[in-house]
């Protein structure tokens, strides 16, 4: 459950940081604050697809590598969806 939430919690911060990117005009200012959604990610050790693919502790796991990809994309989908409400 809390490997679920770990995921999820990515996905928004990365989505979030990609949104931010996508909009803002000045790209250096937008690379910059994307990767501050990449810091976030390892400072509160949260679980980013990207970041355990290669760990050959999650490759002997398959199940668990494909769990935190949905729950990213889980993450990510969320974060859009209130863009598009709001």
């Amino acid at each position: 459950m809390i490997d679920n939430l770990k995921s999820i919690y990515a996905g928004i911060v990365i989505g979030l940081g990609g949104y931010i990117f996508l909009n803002v005009e000045d790209k250096v200012l937008g690379s910059f604050l994307f990767s501050i959604g990449l810091i976030a990610v390892l400072v509160f050790g949260l679980n980013l697809y990207t970041g355990k693919a290669c760990n050959t502790k999650y490759l002997a796991q398959p199940k668990k590598l494909i769990n935190i990809l949905i729950f990213n994309y889980l993450g990510v989908t969320s974060r859009s969806e209130e863009r598009r409400v709001g």
